[in-house]
């Protein structure tokens, strides 16, 4: 009798505490750089938008690593993602990702500008995704040695 008691105050328990999963999700975001000017651009703000996925289940207790995808040309961010099949990767491995987003004054091909004069002395839009870095990393607990940058065409 005691057993049939302590199954039913355990199922009920179960149900009353269970939590399904939440499902992955896209958070926007936007992060500037002072160093973030552009010679081909310079009334543009040195600020770009980007996004967080944010993989099925993930809590702030434990840090977990962070993946920055960088689109190419003529691509959205969400388009490499689609592409990739990166959120699917994410939602098995329990990693954020990170995708930043080009601005359309800046390059209207939709390209990172690496060959900016001002990228080759280390400013540029690498300073703009270097500050979007320790923003995710802060919001999300991030491990700060595991993060790693990938990216596509003339987004590496």
């Amino acid at each position: 009798m005691l057993r049939k008691l302590w199954s039913r105050v355990k199922s009920l328990l179960a149900r009353l505490f269970r939590r399904e999963p939440v499902p992955g999700r896209y958070e926007a975001d936007s992060r500037s750089a002072l160093r973030g000017s552009l010679a081909s651009a310079p009334w543009i703000w040195p600020s770009r938008e980007y996004l967080v996925y944010v993989p099925r289940g993930h809590t702030r207790w434990r840090r977990v690593p962070l993946v920055v995808l960088i689109h190419g040309c003529r691509q959205k961010a969400e388009d490499i993602a689609e592409g990739t099949r990166i959120t699917a990767l994410a939602d098995d491995l329990g990693c954020l990702v990170m995708l930043p987003r080009q601005n359309p004054k800046a390059n209207a091909w939709g390209c990172w500008n690496w060959f900016d004069a001002a990228t080759v002395r280390g400013w540029g839009e690498t300073p703009i995704v270097a500050a979007q870095v320790p923003a995710v990393r802060r919001k999300y607990r991030i491990d700060r040695k595991r993060v790693f940058v990938a990216g596509m065409s003339a987004g590496v």
